[in-house]
């Protein structure tokens, strides 16, 4: 394991910022949130490109090193299913699941189709 010296005080600071912005809707606070909010993003950033590095460093020096490489690059690879199970009552009034790509599409479609209301 890789590890990197990186202060956690903006990621300690970042949730307290939050909250007190959301309370007061200080401009003041919400400047200092975004700071603290960029600064995090840089430090999460600065980690993975650290990673990538030490990665692409060694990839020549071992079978293990190797291994290490093709899992970062599959573990990258891979797509999500971004929509889950759906539920719906069908016309008849049966309570069903759409559980497949077109069975989500259908329902979908039939879901924004029947909320919209055509002008002429």
């Amino acid at each position: 394991m890789i590890v990197i010296n990186i202060t956690l005080k903006p990621f300690a600071e970042k949730p307290k910022l939050c909250k007190q912005y959301i309370q007061s809707q200080d401009k003041d606070i919400y400047r200092d949130y975004r700071k603290v909010t960029n600064k995090v993003r840089k430090c999460t950033r600065n980690i993975s490109r650290f990673e990538q590095c030490e990665i692409a460093k060694t990839v020549k020096v071992s079978k293990t090193t190797l291994k290490n490489f093709w899992n970062y690059v599959h573990s990258k690879k891979k797509t999500k299913d971004r929509i889950g199970d759906l539920e719906y009552v069908t016309p008849a009034g049966i309570k069903s699941t759409a559980n497949t790509d077109e069975a989500k599409t259908d329902t979908l479609n039939h879901f924004f189709f029947s909320k919209r209301v055509f002008q002429t």
